[in-house]
């Protein structure tokens, strides 16, 4: 199993971003990097690169398991808001996010990378990660567990669960090509598409193997 420099990394994240990491932030990157290390399915450091820069984005620059309007509180006032929000402006996806009901199971956005959203998303990923049905029963899973969030951040972008979309269509392990920009198809169409490009552009500095 390759191991990344994580001496490197922090010594040239600084320079690439222009600040050094601080302890928490430090940990949630580590444990993004750790679980591509563990995993044999990831193998380019551009992939990695990219994965770290959408988190950057969706995570508030945390890396840390965020739910969809975080910034929103207390629980009761965010979980309120969003079903508000959806039944005015896009009842389709509240069908998706809310069956239950304003006060049942939700599958509004999770994770650290991705942020897993509707309710065949949520079985979907259930049915790949465990072959069972206990992240649609407990959509808390990715958030609360992070094998599972990294399992579905790794497997959905590879697999092309969320767009159809996939990382080796814009960075192909046979060939140096990246495609910063379009990759952002993999997730969620061109939204926020240079800025999160950027982003990746500079992890991609702050990365090498071991040895």
């Amino acid at each position: 199993m390759e191991k990344v420099n994580k001496a490197f990394f922090e010594l040239e994240y600084g320079n690439q971003f222009g600040k050094g990491l601080k302890a928490g932030k430090r940990e949630n990157i580590f444990r993004i990097i750790d679980a591509f290390e563990s995993d044999p399915d990831m193998k380019s450091l551009r992939w990695l690169a990219y994965i770290l820069a959408t988190s950057m984005h969706e995570s508030n620059d945390t890396f840390a398991p965020v739910v969809e309007g975080y910034w929103i509180k207390p629980e009761s006032k965010r979980v309120a808001s969003l079903y508000n929000y959806y039944a005015k402006n896009n009842p389709g996806a509240l069908r998706t996010i809310f069956p239950n009901g304003k006060n049942g199971t939700a599958y509004y956005g999770r994770g650290r990378v991705v942020q897993l959203t509707h309710n065949f998303n949520y079985k979907l990923a259930s049915e790949k990660v465990y072959g069972d049905d206990r992240l649609f029963k407990n959509p808390d899973l990715i958030i609360e567990d992070v094998n599972c969030d990294m399992s579905v951040t790794f497997k959905g972008m590879l697999q092309g669960w969320f767009t159809g979309r996939k990382l080796t269509q814009y960075f192909p392990l046979d060939s140096q090509k990246a495609d910063w920009v379009n990759a952002r198809k993999i997730i969620n169409g061109l939204d926020k598409a240079k800025l999160i490009a950027g982003y990746a552009e500079k992890f991609y500095e702050c990365l090498e193997w071991e040895g």
